[in-house]
């Protein structure tokens, strides 16, 4: 049933260690891949460069979906002034949402 020339397993109580020594490596593989005296300052104008790229387009598609949302709470307030503007005539909203299309 049990064998007497049996090994006990060893188990490390923590698998932290193994990804504190993965990140730290990963922290000086980045070190030395941007601190690099031959091409470490084009590397960082790089990524420079591309963190001003996102992050203008990030603040246009932010500009563009404010810009958007002040447009159709407008809308909803002149779709309310005029239910109360003229209380006897119901609104047919089917026809007042949605982009405008042409008919053929």
């Amino acid at each position: 049933m049990f064998s007497r020339n049996r090994q006990p397993e060893i188990r490390y109580e923590s698998d932290t260690s193994m990804f504190a020594i993965l990140g730290a490596m990963g922290i000086g593989a980045a070190l030395m891949y941007f601190l690099d005296p031959d091409s470490g300052r084009l590397r960082r104008a790089l990524v420079h460069d591309q963190m001003t790229h996102y992050k203008t387009i990030g603040m246009n598609k932010t500009e563009a979906l404010v810009h958007q949302a002040a447009n159709q709470t407008r809308g909803a307030i002149a779709k309310v002034q005029n239910r109360i503007a003229t209380k006897d005539e119901p609104i047919n909203d089917a026809a007042t949402s949605g982009p405008a299309s042409s008919v053929n």
